[in-house]
């Protein structure tokens, strides 16, 4: 996919303000319109393509997409008819309504409604069956885009109704880390394997919106830096299948340093990186919900298997014989520089992360 292509950055751009428009808004409607917009603006990236893989995960995106649009829209339409408000906070936490027996009922399960239209949207476990089959057939531009930015307005929407569905949230997060995790264990392809990895990744982001907001921003952060460096690295090197890692094409020790740090990282390997916004996550669960803590860190350590699996494949992998057309992907010597002393630094400051992170929340 060509991202420079001039209305590529236009639907980029469609997408980026649809997500902006949904969370700034403070109405129910705003949020569905949102939602529709930055839905019209990614699906032109999924299909521009025009492989049959890419058309099919493009067509699948857009059904589940509208289908929790819809649910959201019912919804909110409910909560605007029992609370005479379109206000998207007031309804459901008010505790004025909360007091009148008979429309509290009513209200808990609208509120119920546009719980499960987010978890639809977002791919969160017990609804994450259309997350692996979409990504396997995208790009890795649009795998980056949908494990990323895609996430921003069903999160922060979550947030909104969150302390009425915790304990809901938080089975769903536990669930969702184990089905992240084993999952992937029988993954060939990679990009089906990073859609485990994010479905395992959004078990901890929810459960740290649950916690602490400050902890899912980090989380999130850390997330997105990791996954476009990863995703930019397998762009560029084309490859899409789990043992095209332990070929000939990956002859240079800077490469194997670039892939393997990235792929500990997203796995959550101390002391790197991607262990920082686990640690932050886990120092705010164990007091919480030490069982649900549990769960989210043994599916994390299942999933932390099929990335050393990677590492260990890709880095001991025979390296004596280069073919022509490993040459041609090679990156150019300044651009490979420069992408490794971010790529290995950005991941080995996770200690440094580790001591400052909590003067800085608290």
């Amino acid at each position: 996919m060509n991202v420079y292509i001039p209305y590529n950055f236009m639907f980029l751009l469609l997408t980026m303000l649809g997500t902006i428009f949904s969370i700034s808004s403070s109405h129910w409607m705003g949020v569905w319109a949102g939602l529709e917009i930055n839905l019209l603006g990614f699906i032109p990236l999924l299909v521009y393509g025009g492989s049959t893989l890419e058309i099919e995960s493009g067509v699948k995106y857009f059904i589940i997409q509208s289908m929790g649009s819809g649910i959201l829209l019912m919804g909110s339409l409910l909560i605007s008819m029992a609370a005479l408000s379109w206000t998207n906070l007031g309804p459901l936490l008010s505790t004025e309504i909360s007091s009148m027996s008979f429309i509290q009922k009513d209200m808990s399960f609208y509120g119920a409604l546009v719980m499960v239209s987010l978890l639809i949207k977002i791919g969160l476990t017990p609804f994450h069956f259309w997350l692996p089959s979409v990504m396997s057939g995208l790009s890795w531009f649009s795998v980056l885009i949908l494990a990323s930015w895609q996430k921003i307005a069903p999160l922060i929407l979550i947030l909104m109704v969150v302390s009425k569905y915790s304990l809901f949230l938080l089975m769903c997060c536990a669930g969702s880390s184990m089905v992240g995790g084993v999952g992937g264990l029988n993954q060939t392809q990679l990009r089906g394997l990073m859609a485990y990895s994010s479905i395992n990744h959004l078990g901890w982001m929810t459960a740290g919106s649950i916690s602490s907001t400050a902890s899912m921003v980090i989380y999130f952060i850390i997330y997105f830096l990791i996954s476009m460096f990863l995703f930019y690295y397998l762009w560029m090197k084309e490859k899409s299948q789990a043992r095209q890692m332990s070929t000939s094409s990956f002859q240079s020790m800077n490469e194997k340093l670039i892939f393997s740090t990235l792929i500990l990282s997203l796995g959550g390997l101390p002391p790197l990186l991607g262990f920082v916004g686990k640690w932050l996550i886990m120092t705010e669960l164990f007091i919480i919900e030490p069982m649900i803590l549990m769960f989210l860190i043994l599916g994390s350590l299942i999933s932390l298997f099929y990335y050393l699996l990677l590492f260990f494949s890709y880095f001991f992998s025979n390296n004596s014989k280069i073919s022509e057309l490993s040459t041609k992907n090679l990156m150019p010597l300044s651009t490979s520089s420069y992408f490794i002393v971010m790529s290995v630094s950005m991941n080995f400051s996770g200690p440094i992360m580790i001591l400052w992170l909590p003067s800085l929340i608290l």
